[in-house]
């Protein structure tokens, strides 16, 4: 029996004990124990007693501490039991999964449908539950068959089981120690086992471990690691196959899952490469693909012929990387991950770069220049001003030639670079060279003389970039506009007379030109 003390007067104490109560059969009637000789302190007071009587089971009890004193007589909180000759043999701590059935050996034939048992645990959040762990006594009574909890219990930790009563009436409840459970997880067998690389690998169940000190342990084709939330494959020191056994050992058992685990890789179909012809030193773009997914943060390398490539640009759209100085020629595709590889069906082809004549050096703006060498039909080149201020392409015709013009541009003498369209400039595709673009120019007139109201049509080189036509003080708007020719009529508002002719462009050098021609309104 216990007690407690929470503090003492100035009063005379004059003794000390427990009074004990036989609840069912005479409540009114309790028998006073004294603590003879017992020190008087604040604190816990304890009794071991034995009765002379033996206590009798189904009989409700009560006990409470008393102190008496030379000026009354004080009382303290009264603590019911009952008796029971439920027992367990050899009682040891069972270990048990989350939410299987264990049996204890003893003897049961007290359990009523008024004992229940109840565990209390806490928690990820340290939140403290108890449940009413399901039983089921055997029919002889020397058996008793107990349900391990699910939830909010944790794999390696020891829970105890307590043995509940309860009065009829629902007061007075009582309870003691029944039994120690050690709970061990419980992991479900996988629904899902073909996973990709990044994924968590599909460990669910009862009992997980929150903690990193346990001894649950995963094991993948003789690979162990303990147990942590959201492991993945490459967690695992494995080599390249097809399928991998895989199993889990709780510290009492080891479990091998049915199915194998298969990681998934892309399908040759699902890696599309903008285009499989490709100058040296040109990028292959590979766009709408999850990479991440199927190769994690990076791809262990693409190999390409007998080239291999670890570094591997990626975007959010997709991935791209520089071929170099692959050699001419046809070559497989191989993509590795850590653990898989896959080949594409088609085979890149590598073509040279290189020009071998241009049609012409002098030129007016918008006037084609035709380049001739080895190309890539449909694949974008270009010209551009060493600043790159200026650049002008267009997309080869044929495998050996494309036209370019320069557009808008102020005459004068030019270094520029003729190119590959590629993401990233390279060196070896760029090919220098020298370009004189030539003024544009007037050289005939349909008319020397004409009426207002009508039409004027100028002959010339390099007019695609007019934007008006000057008549002395007068800006005339164009009807007509093309690389040799001009149109214009001439508005019924102006005055009869001789006027010189500008061209007017919109940039921002060489913003007009004046020519050689006059034109007279009658």
């Amino acid at each position: 029996m216990t007690g407690e003390i929470k503090n003492i007067n100035n009063e005379q104490i004059l003794n000390i004990g427990f009074v004990l109560y036989d609840i069912s059969q005479s409540p009114e009637n309790p028998k006073e124990i004294s603590l003879k000789n017992k020190e008087i302190k604040v604190g816990l007071i304890e009794l071991t007693y034995t009765s002379p009587n033996t206590f009798e089971v189904d009989r409700e009890y009560a006990y409470a501490p008393y102190i008496k004193t030379a000026k009354g007589y004080y009382k303290g909180e009264l603590k019911h039991f009952s008796v029971d000759l439920i027992k367990i043999n050899n009682d040891q701590v069972s270990i048990v999964p989350a939410g299987k059935s264990f049996t204890l050996q003893g003897d049961f034939s007290q359990m009523s449908k008024d004992f229940f048992l109840t565990l209390t645990s806490q928690d990820y959040y340290n939140v403290t539950h108890t449940v009413t762990l399901p039983f089921e006594v055997a029919k002889d009574a020397k058996s008793i068959k107990i349900t391990a909890p699910k939830l909010n219990v944790f794999h390696g930790k020891d829970y105890e089981i307590l043995l509940n009563t309860q009065s009829k009436n629902g007061e007075n409840h009582k309870s003691r120690f029944f039994s120690t459970l050690k709970i061990l997880a419980n992991i479900d067998t996988p629904k899902v086992n073909e996973i990709y690389i990044t994924e968590d690998i599909p460990i669910t169940g009862y009992a997980l471990p929150i903690e990193n000190n346990h001894d649950l342990k995963i094991t993948i084709e003789g690979k162990t690691l303990p147990y942590t939330s959201g492991m993945k494959m490459t967690d695992f020191d494995l080599v390249k196959q097809a399928e991998y056994t895989w199993s889990y050992n709780n510290g009492s058992e080891t479990i091998e899952f049915p199915k194998k685990l298969i990681l998934k890789k892309p399908t040759p179909d699902q890696i599309k490469i903008d285009k499989y012809t490709v100058h040296p030193y040109q990028y292959f773009w590979i766009q709408e693909f999850d990479y991440y997914k199927f190769f994690g943060e990076k791809i262990a390398k693409i190999k390409i012929g007998n080239n291999e490539y670890s570094d591997v640009k990626v975007s959010n759209t997709g991935f791209f990387l520089e071929i170099g100085n692959l050699p001419l020629g046809e070559h497989d595709i191989i993509f590795s991950s850590a653990l898989f590889d896959v080949k594409l069906p088609n085979k890149v082809k590598v073509v040279p770069f290189n020009v071998s004549s241009i049609s012409k050096t002098e030129v007016y703006p918008y006037e084609p220049i035709s380049f001739t060498g080895s190309f890539i039909k449909g694949d974008r080149y270009f010209l551009g001003t060493l600043d790159y201020f200026y650049s002008f392409g267009n997309e080869a015709i044929s495998d050996k030639e494309v036209t370019i013009n320069f557009e808008n541009l102020p005459s004068g003498t030019y270094t520029v670079n003729f190119g590959a369209s590629t993401l990233y400039g390279s060196e070896e595709l760029i090919i220098p060279m020298k370009f004189k673009i030539l003024q544009p120019v007037i050289t005939t007139l349909s008319k020397d003389i004409i009426k207002i109201g009508e039409i004027l049509t100028l002959k010339g080189k390099g007019l695609n970039g007019v934007n008006y036509i000057n008549l002395g003080d007068y800006s005339i708007f164009i009807s007509k506009r093309s690389f040799d020719e001009i149109q214009i009529q001439i508005p019924y508002w102006m005055n009869p007379g001789k006027y010189p002719i500008k061209l007017i462009f919109d940039r921002t050098a060489e913003s007009e030109i004046s020519t050689s021609k006059t034109i007279e309104i009658l």
